[in-house]
């Protein structure tokens, strides 16, 4: 289903934009992760880390706090 998705152009998000992805992922590019940036009027971030498609699992902490830092009233633990 994913590689059947067809982007279609809309209006830019006027949100912050956290891209995170592994930097020996298969499927998606740093570059194409980059591409996120043109998809907002707010902030953008892009977090290369070590690992696959499925690095998430293996960098939660860091993950949880990059995400923190976007929710007011919320701490950061790690210093991210």
């Amino acid at each position: 289903m994913l590689f059947s998705r067809v982007h279609v152009p809309g209006p830019p998000l006027r949100c912050p934009v956290v891209a995170l992805t592994g930097d020996n992922d298969p499927r998606v590019s740093v570059e194409g992760v980059q591409a996120w940036e043109r998809e907002t009027e707010g902030p953008f971030e892009r977090h290369v880390l070590p690992g696959g498609h499925f690095f998430l699992g293996d960098h939660l902490p860091l993950v949880a706090d990059l995400i923190a830092a976007y929710v007011p009233g919320r701490t950061v633990r790690t210093g991210v």
